[in-house]
């Protein structure tokens, strides 16, 4: 991975014929490069695509998190293209998404309302290009989606931890083991919290499948849903999709779907020495998270998409 503007960059071992611009979830978005990293290199590698990964900071405005998104991909694919030799404009280039970062892309490929009319046209204009949209555990999220987020992640890290901390000390093991017992209690308390504090998404989560039932715009579709995913929408962004369809294309709509072995965070895999973070996580040893079998069999469907098998 290379930092390039305000993204990051990974480029496959042979020419590229195409390019994926990625953004992440909620909070694990912000760190594309370490969080997505194995499904990103198989995506790249496999594919022989250009990844651009454009990290962002949770916020309650997707719109302009959307939008800040495409303009940090069109600056790095821009530079991209100059320093390869790659005409911009002119080779395929898809979006896909994990999450919240569905959405964001799913705003992207839609007309905004706004009324800043320069901006919109511009960010407009670099998305008429996309190839095709990669939707893979679409949430159109609530401040309580993202909480149940990132407590699953939490939870994942660790189970991983407790796995192998001191070698199976029983008394690590309980610590970890009673702080993930409060998970729940401490998520319940956030999601109150988000909710007092009048914390909600703009566009809401009706405005965004209104929105892509009105002006969605893809040649095709890919859904990616997982087998235990308690947070997925995917049933309900085909349904609106279908229906955008109806009225722009003539026949079958362009939409595919899977549904594949895993949970919300499948398309999450890293590890990470605990040294390089402090001296008491030093004495834990390595963190892994994730299933790398999950994340192959995900790239390995990516790819197909990608290529048109």
């Amino acid at each position: 991975w290379e930092p390039i503007g305000e993204a990051w960059v990974k480029l496959p071992r042979q020419r590229a014929w195409g390019a994926v611009h990625f953004v992440g979830g909620a909070v694990l978005g912000s760190y594309p490069h370490i969080a997505y990293d194995a499904f990103l290199t198989r995506l790249c590698d496999d594919a022989g695509v250009v990844v651009v990964a454009t990290p962002y900071e949770l916020g309650t405005d997707h719109g302009a998190i959307s939008k800040e998104c495409s303009v940090k991909y069109n600056a790095a694919w821009s530079a991209v293209c100059a320093r390869e030799g790659y005409t911009f404009g002119q080779m395929p280039v898809f979006a896909a998404g994990h999450s919240l970062g569905c959405k964001l892309q799913l705003i992207a490929a839609c007309s905004s309302g706004s009324d800043d009319t320069e901006n919109t046209t511009d960010i407009q204009s670099a998305n008429q290009k996309r190839a095709g949209h990669l939707f893979i555990a679409f949430n159109n999220a609530t401040a309580a989606d993202s909480v149940r987020l990132l407590e699953k992640f939490a939870r994942a890290v660790l189970k991983k931890r407790a796995e192998t901390a001191s070698g199976g000390d029983k008394t690590m093991n309980d610590t970890f083991e009673g702080f993930a017992r409060n998970l729940p209690n401490l998520a319940a308390l956030a999601e109150k919290a988000a909710s007092a504090a009048g914390l909600d998404f703009t566009p809401s989560p009706a405005a965004t499948m209104a929105n892509a039932q009105k002006q969605f715009d893809s040649p095709k579709v890919r859904l990616v849903k997982f087998d235990k995913d308690d947070l997925d929408q995917n049933d309900a962004l085909e349904v609106a999709l279908r229906a955008r369809y109806k009225t722009v294309v003539q026949g079958d709509a362009p939409i595919s779907s899977i549904t594949l072995e895993g949970t919300h965070l499948s398309p999450v895999f890293f590890q990470f020495d605990g040294a390089g973070l402090s001296p008491g996580f030093a004495k834990l040893g390595g963190v892994k998270v994730g299933d790398e079998d999950q994340v192959a069999a995900l790239a390995e469907d990516g790819v197909k998409f990608l290529m048109g098998r």
